[in-house]
């Protein structure tokens, strides 16, 4: 630390002495400092930061995710959310990382009664694409939402814009198809993109559409969009699932689900 007569560096030599010279050399014990912070999602429970001297341990910390997440571990590799960090010898910084929950979807195909192997399932909003295995399984994770999907099999749309939700458990979509709708399957027309929606959704494909009315999921009619152009401006709509029942020029009426965030 220093010499007693004040001097503070480590090695010396005294010049030009004059005099008996008695000094003594004056130690202290290192100290660390310890930070322990919170990814995104997250926060800390107990003392950050501290100070600890050599061979110490720290004081326990406890990282807390945030509801609808979960601890995944401290930057430095260590996997338990709570950690006492014991005899340090140096400074420590760490991060506790945090993650969103998610949920097992499993899809179920079959064709009356028989599993369906290679049917495709469309998840909207999330780019999953998945094919159905030998036993007509599919399966995917995914956090707490809506999710709107399709279901080719062979090159026609069999199912389109179905609807699940995950809510804090696991999900099973049982998707029965009949074999008189393979072959007459139609594949739609015109596309409404993106989806899920903030603030303006786009109109794209051949057909001529009249009108689209808006519903909410109780049933109650929202709005009615007369000879919409291109795109569709749905920035007025509270976050939720949306029924848009399109009509073209010839009468034909066709259902959309969408999700407005």
């Amino acid at each position: 630390m220093q010499w007693n007569d004040g001097v503070t560096s480590a090695v010396r030599t005294d010049l030009g002495v004059t005099g008996d010279i008695n000094v003594t050399a004056e130690f202290a014990i290192n100290s660390y400092s310890l930070f322990y912070l919170a990814g995104e999602n997250g926060s800390i429970s107990g003392d950050t930061p501290q100070t600890v001297e050599h061979g110490q341990d720290g004081t326990e910390v406890t990282a807390v995710p945030d509801e609808g997440y979960h601890f995944l571990q401290w930057n430095d590799g260590v996997t338990t959310a709570a950690r006492i960090d014991p005899g340090v010898t140096n400074d420590i910084n760490v991060t506790a990382q945090f993650a969103i929950d998610e949920w097992e979807v499993a899809f179920t195909v079959t064709l009356d009664g028989t599993p369906v192997e290679n049917a495709l399932i469309q998840i909207d909003g999330t780019g999953e694409e998945l094919l159905t295995d030998n036993t007509g399984l599919a399966s995917t994770s995914l956090p707490n939402g809506s999710y709107l999907y399709d279901v080719v099999f062979e090159s026609q749309l069999m199912v389109d814009d179905a609807v699940f939700n995950v809510s804090d458990n696991n999900v099973t979509e049982i998707i029965a198809l009949e074999a008189t709708s393979v072959g007459t399957g139609k594949t739609s027309t015109f596309t409404l993109w993106p989806n899920p929606v903030t603030e303006k959704i786009w109109i794209r494909g051949n057909m001529q559409i009249e009108k689209i009315d808006v519903f909410d999921t109780t049933g109650n009619l929202v709005c009615t969009i007369n000879k919409p152009g291109e795109s569709v401006n749905v920035s007025h709509l509270t976050s939720g699932l949306y029924l848009f029942r399109i009509t073209n020029t010839d009468g034909d009426i066709l259902v959309k689900h969408i999700i407005k965030k």
